[in-house]
């Protein structure tokens, strides 16, 4: 049996029925009053199920909210992915071009220095002296004075002592600024370097020759 009307929570079944959300019937049963005593009450005071179109909107908003959600971080998570792998390209070329332009260096560098190397051996440095002999053009003049053969003159101050000293020096400072920048590029161990040995032999050689 229906409970009296003065018993009725009217203030939560007028909630309810407004947010359109739940039956009569399950109103009812949870108030005690029938079907047709909330259609009643509904009509005597006016009441409307307003609420359920706000509520539904409001639900589908939610749901609307979690997917773009979702999307937004799946689409940020995509461009993070972009963006790490576009800068980790441009570190990695950048990393072998370096690893390229340094083992250049050293090899142009390793190349001068045998070329001094060279310019020591007794025998070679001989045949230079008797070439720049045959090319000096020095002389005097048509008026008698005295005129030195400027680029013979260079061509001796490179193959003499003074020359090779200084090439070997340039050389040197090279490769204790190319190695130390090889052995960093390509993550190197300390131990056992190789090419700094070659290049203290090479020192030596021409040293020796010098004397």
């Amino acid at each position: 049996m229906a409970a009296k009307q003065k018993d009725v929570d009217w203030s939560g079944v007028e909630l309810h029925y407004c947010a359109g959300i739940r039956s009569l019937k399950d109103i009812g049963d949870e108030y005690g009053v029938s079907d047709a005593g909330i259609l009643k009450r509904a009509k005597r005071d006016g009441w409307t199920r307003d609420l359920k179109a706000k509520t539904k909107a409001r639900a589908e908003a939610k749901v609307s909210a979690a997917a773009v959600s979702a999307v937004v971080s799946e689409q940020k998570r995509a461009n993070q992915n972009e963006l790490i792998e576009a800068n980790a390209e441009i570190l990695a070329k950048a990393d072998l071009l370096n690893r390229k332009d340094v083992i250049l260096a050293l090899d142009v560098s390793r190349s001068q220095l045998q070329e001094v190397a060279t310019l020591c051996d007794p025998k070679f440095h001989d045949m230079l002296i008797a070439v720049g002999e045959m090319m000096d053009k020095s002389g005097r003049d048509e008026n008698g004075k005295m005129v030195v053969d400027k680029v013979n003159e260079l061509y001796f101050y490179i193959i003499g002592l003074a020359g090779r000293v200084k090439l070997a020096k340039e050389i040197a400072a090279a490769f204790g600024v190319y190695i130390p920048m090889q052995r960093k590029i390509l993550k190197l161990e300390d131990d056992g370097n190789r090419n700094q040995t070659e290049l203290d032999a090479l020192l030596a050689r021409i040293n020796a020759s010098a004397e």
